[in-house]
């Protein structure tokens, strides 16, 4: 079975993803771009864009900075 073939699971955060990745487009912006300005690993990144865990709050903060958005439009 392939990625694109498994069901989304339980506590995934496919809303957050999909606005992270619409962020990321609209920047033109890659997952490793994101990742310097943000000071994570690549791989956080992705795992950010597909659901499968989301960021701390902290990272949340340093996200908003590295987008150039206001800390609570991210919170929501």
């Amino acid at each position: 079975m392939t990625d694109k073939e498994r069901k989304p699971r339980a506590g995934r955060d496919t809303a957050f993803a999909e606005w992270l990745r619409g962020q990321m487009a609209a920047r033109e912006m890659t997952q490793a771009e994101l990742a310097e300005r943000v000071g994570v690993t690549p791989a956080a990144v992705s795992w950010w864009a597909t659901g499968r865990t989301a960021p701390t709050r902290d990272s949340l903060g340093r996200l908003a900075r590295a987008l150039g958005l206001p800390e609570p439009e991210v919170l929501q």
